[in-house]
């Protein structure tokens, strides 16, 4: 373990990271709310790529292509604990994405749960993907969450299934951390067994989301919550990636058993001593060298 990650971590939880996660729904949302005032779309220009914003069921959709065309596509869904839109410096780093792999980058700003139950953002996104296949070939498109935005990735296939929809499946999942909320005590306790190690995400949070995500609507199935209730008949291979130090991974038992259930072909990717969503950064040293790898992935999928 680098010096720098091991005093990076030491700060985190000197300064209390997680500590506005364990706040209650109201006051999370109330915070996100305002945060969300300095998080717009980013002024983006690059001279490899046309950078444009659609409308998707009112909503942005962000759509990073090369101008020299011919390429496959990434839809890449940034989490944010259901209430934040996506930071600039995640924007940033998906331009690196689309430069390194070569590949088309879309990012839905979906609605958040400051305003809205969790099924405005599954709408979204499916609407999302309609629209991506009149573009791109199933087989060429890949899907690639983080933490909330990997419950929407992998969701996405569970929504599409209860639905009854017959759509062709994008060729992979990528779900980094993907947020799920526990739904017994075991799995919590499961959950609660890292925290002391994690010093993002408390376990207490893991209750709260289920009730910033319900937001006491009936729209809100319980697949969309806990991602092992889903349906996962049909589903493209899934690579499952977490920290070992996270509190999400104790979720993670659940969600294999779901896509064992149903055939899925998934790989699991540990990070012994890393931290949540740690292969989407590029700091420390162990986060690039673990983002290499993902992009690495990416572009050969």
């Amino acid at each position: 373990m680098s010096a720098f990650y091991t005093f990076l971590k030491a700060g985190a939880r000197v300064i209390g990271f997680s500590k506005p996660l364990k706040r209650s729904p109201a006051e999370i949302i109330e915070k996100s709310r305002q945060e969300n005032l300095w998080r717009g779309l980013p002024d983006l220009h690059d001279p490899e790529l046309d950078i444009r914003t659609e409308s998707i069921d009112g909503r942005p959709l962000l759509c990073m292509r090369h101008k020299d065309g011919g390429r496959k596509l990434i839809l890449y869904i940034i989490g944010g604990g259901m209430v934040k839109a996506p930071r600039h410096e995640a924007i940033l780093r998906a331009v690196r994405m689309a430069k390194v792999t070569g590949k088309d980058v879309f990012i839905p700003y979906y609605p958040l749960c400051t305003d809205h139950p969790a099924s405005a953002a599954y709408e979204m996104i499916l609407a999302t993907y309609r629209r991506i296949l009149r573009d791109y070939a199933p087989e060429d498109v890949a899907l690639l969450g983080t933490s909330s935005g990997g419950n929407l990735a992998l969701g996405l296939i569970a929504h599409m299934n209860a639905l009854g929809l017959d759509l062709p499946k994008p060729a992979v999942i990528f779900a980094l951390s993907p947020a799920t909320c526990p739904d017994s005590r075991e799995e919590y306790r499961l959950m609660k067994a890292h925290d002391r190690t994690d010093f993002i995400i408390p376990a207490k949070f893991l209750h709260t989301l289920e009730k910033i995500m319900r937001r006491g609507s009936d729209s809100v199935k319980d697949y969309m919550v806990y991602l092992k209730k889903g349906d996962y008949t049909g589903c493209p291979p899934v690579r499952l990636v977490y920290a070992d130090t996270e509190t999400l991974y104790g979720g993670c038992p659940g969600i294999e058993a779901a896509l064992k259930k149903y055939g899925v072909p998934y790989q699991k990717i540990i990070g012994k001593g890393m931290f949540h969503c740690y292969p989407i950064y590029m700091a420390p040293r162990e986060a690039l060298e673990a983002n290499n790898r993902l992009m690495e992935r990416l572009a050969s999928c």
